[in-house]
């Protein structure tokens, strides 16, 4: 349900696209939800249950088309409830606006 939630609340964000890191098989379920297809631009499976080794996979395999792409890389747990779409806009707006590289 929240990664639902996350995909509502980020999807109303201009600019903002979604990239799945699937640890556990469960893309497939995922895949099947209409939500899903509406908001993930791309996915990847790793056995990695480490999150920085994720990221590491994923711009080992991804980075320069990344760094052509985004300016920012958003890392969010699945358990995650974000806050009203105003406040995620403002957040996203401020963050980018001071230039920062790490935000949280």
């Amino acid at each position: 349900v929240n990664v639902q939630a996350t995909c509502d609340v980020l999807s109303g964000v201009a600019n903002v696209s979604f990239f799945y890191a699937h640890y556990d098989d469960a893309q497939p379920w995922y895949a099947k939800q209409a939500w899903y297809r509406r908001c993930a631009r791309d996915h990847v499976a790793y056995r990695e249950k480490v999150k920085s080794r994720f990221v590491v996979n994923a711009i080992a395999s991804r980075g320069s088309a990344w760094a052509e792409t985004y300016s920012h890389v958003w890392i969010i747990d699945e358990d995650v409830r974000l806050p009203p779409l105003r406040y995620v806009r403002h957040f996203l707006r401020e963050s980018h606006g001071h230039g920062a590289l790490i935000s949280q």
